[in-house]
């Protein structure tokens, strides 16, 4: 039977000294399949997806450290995971 189905990918910091939310959704893609049919679903990250903002220092932060790559149907319902790593601590301002 053909369907549809959302992506989702978060990105989690578990190693950062800031508290953080447990995983930030960080982009989608709907998926639309026939029946027997597989796609490669690309999801692009940005400097963002492991940036926050910092109030103290007024402007965007980057922290060093491991990530966490979670893709699911939804935040519960996690289907894969992956790892990337951030060499240094980043700050800059604006979008």
């Amino acid at each position: 039977m053909a369907g549809a189905q959302v992506l989702q990918l978060y990105v989690s910091a578990p190693g950062s000294a800031t508290p953080r939310p447990e995983k930030e959704l960080q982009g989608f893609e709907k998926v639309f399949l026939q029946p027997g049919e597989e796609k490669t679903v690309n999801i692009v990250l940005d400097k963002y997806a492991t940036s926050f903002w910092d109030e103290i220092e007024g402007m965007w932060k980057s922290e060093a450290g491991v990530y966490e790559v979670l893709i699911g149907t939804s935040s519960q319902q996690i289907v894969a995971r992956g790892k990337f790593e951030v060499d240094q601590t980043t700050y800059w301002q604006g979008l």
